[in-house]
């Protein structure tokens, strides 16, 4: 449907929809920008979302105008996969979200199979996008959005997604792969020390020191290329060997 269309829907149902799927399309220049017919919409009640885009986004007013303060599930699905300006025009729809959001998924329904090495992107504004909503329990992610550097060792000391149980994303290389088994086994140690902390404060009756918690995460499943599923096969191997990853059910698909 058209963007101007489903946001007269959202307008006419804010007051009473829950859980609402919608696929919407971007018309050029078949009617005014969003903002000067919409107001500001609350969907108070709306707590599972699917959003489904074509490969060009609506107009990006329809991203700030809605707001979702009691969603928990949510997926946002595109045609041809996410670029950096993609995931800045939909943070702003993302925000709201920030004290309720536990399950957030983005797919890339044309993205294929891993059979074929491809290279991803690491897009700075993921990390924003993350940043605002701190409760994530789960977290999937498209094959062409990567998680490194910064954001990474942020996620693997609990500065970001702090919640987090669940990762579902993919690698391009065995390299990558390696980096995010050692985030994985950093995060986990970093909660298991400062669960230890807080026993200790607990038993000595120190009451005033808030010990920071940081949820491991049980669930690691990687999307990986054909030509290094046995490499990273191994390498898993060694980090449980090693008495690694031994809390994580960790799954490699292609």
């Amino acid at each position: 449907m058209a963007d101007d269309v489903f946001m007269s829907i959202m307008q006419m149902s804010a007051a009473s929809l829950c859980d609402g799927s919608f696929n919407v399309a971007f018309e050029p220049q078949s009617h005014p920008p969003l903002a000067t017919t919409f107001p500001q919409i609350a969907m108070s009640n709306v707590t599972k979302f699917r959003l489904i885009l074509g490969r060009h986004l609506a107009d990006p007013d329809l991203f700030r105008l809605l707001e979702f303060r009691a969603m928990k599930y949510l997926q946002i699905e595109k045609a041809g996969g996410f670029t950096g300006f993609n995931l800045e025009t939909i943070t702003p729809l993302i925000r709201p979200m920030s004290s309720s959001l536990e399950y957030f998924t983005l797919l890339d329904p044309d993205e294929g199979t891993n059979t074929i090495p491809c290279s991803h992107v690491y897009h700075p504004e993921i990390a924003t996008m993350l940043r605002a909503v701190p409760g994530l329990m789960y977290l999937h992610l498209p094959r062409g959005i990567f998680l490194d550097g910064a954001l990474l060792e942020d996620i693997a000391s609990g500065c970001v997604l702090s919640r987090l149980e669940a990762l579902d994303m993919a690698v391009s290389s065995l390299g990558d792969g390696y980096r995010i088994f050692e985030m994985v086994v950093a995060r986990n140690d970093e909660g298991q020390r400062l669960a230890l902390d807080s026993q200790a404060s607990s038993s000595s009756q120190v009451l005033d020191v808030a010990v920071p918690r940081i949820t491991p995460i049980v669930h690691l499943q990687l999307q990986v290329p054909l030509a290094d599923k046995n490499g990273l096969e191994e390498l898993l191997a060694e980090f449980v060997s090693s008495g690694h990853l031994a809390d994580t059910v960790v799954r490699l698909v292609v």
